[in-house]
């Protein structure tokens, strides 16, 4: 009798080892499967976030208020690492904001260029056939800021499908008053990558 009750007994701790191991590898796969999905949803929301703008909105305002980091810094750039990169064919905004430190009212302007004397060399195009990806903002004239007043703009790129894959500099000459005196300038680069 007593050997027929070791041997069930044997038999139940087998059987619950096995499906405490079972419970316990489901257990882990179901939270590596969350972990993945998290980091993923992270990535998203905050790698989308410093890249494309294609609406200026109170959380991009935001940010480039942050990037502020002086009372007299006259411009900032939302974009890390000065880099947009670009798949051919698709749209891409880059957000940059003109703030007026002085102490009256004037107007500003900005012009945006490429700025890659070898355009031709590295990419096989004119310096014109790159700022025709340049679909909106390209410049803006007469923009009255009181003191202390910021601006908001967005450039718009849209590279042609067949646009080379390479890298070109674009500068923003920011421009101040009537005679259009130079305020600021500042550069990022544009990377086309394939569709």
């Amino acid at each position: 009798m007593c050997l027929d009750v070791k041997m069930k007994l044997r038999s139940l701790n087998k059987k619950a080892a096995f499906e405490m191991s079972v419970s316990t590898m489901v257990i882990i796969v179901i939270a590596v499967v969350l972990l993945v999905l998290g980091l993923v949803f992270v990535r998203q929301i905050f790698g989308g976030a410093t890249e494309n703008v294609l609406s200026m909105n109170e959380k991009v305002k935001a940010e480039i208020n942050k990037l502020f980091s002086e009372d007299n810094q006259g411009t900032a750039l939302y974009l890390s690492d000065r880099l947009a990169e670009i798949k051919q064919g698709e749209a891409f905004g880059v957000a940059f904001a003109i703030r007026n430190i002085g102490s009256r009212q004037s107007d500003y302007g900005y012009t945006v260029k490429v700025s890659d004397s070898r355009i031709m060399e590295k990419c096989g195009i004119s310096a014109s056939d790159a700022e025709y990806w340049i679909v909106a903002g390209e410049s803006e004239r007469n923009i009255p800021l009181g003191p202390g007043d910021t601006y908001y703009t967005v450039i718009r790129f849209e590279p042609d499908l067949d646009a080379p894959l390479c890298l070109v500099r674009f500068r923003v000459d920011v421009t101040k008053g009537p005679a259009q005196t130079p305020y600021d300038t500042f550069g990022f680069d544009v990377r086309i990558k394939a569709k």
